[in-house]
């Protein structure tokens, strides 16, 4: 998508659910494990959706802060790979969840 269709894309703000906070402490459990050795601070929870009660895009925002000596490409090569692999998950968990009601 190029820089002028972003511009006109439309934000879908949703209201605060508290799911968020949940699916933080998965992975920041998860990625505290993958990335232990690379480690240089704590995992937090960033952005709109850290913030209780603020309607928010519904897109869980982590900062994982990695030593400059430890070839940051690599590390947010792995951590890309595992969110990508939970976010398809999580999604087909929710299609799967709406089918049952």
């Amino acid at each position: 998508m190029g820089a002028g269709n972003m511009a006109d894309a439309s934000i879908e703000l949703t209201d605060y659910d508290p799911i968020w906070q949940i699916l933080f402490y998965e992975q920041q459990s998860h990625l505290a494990v993958i990335l232990a050795s690379w480690l240089a601070g704590e995992i937090e929870h960033i952005g709109s959706t850290s913030v209780p009660g603020l309607r928010s895009k519904p897109i869980v925002d982590i900062l994982a802060p990695v030593s400059p000596h430890h070839g940051q490409q690599a590390v947010s090569n792995v951590a890309a790979e595992i969110l990508i692999i939970d976010v398809i998950k999580l999604s087909r968990d929710r299609q799967r969840t709406r089918r049952e009601r």
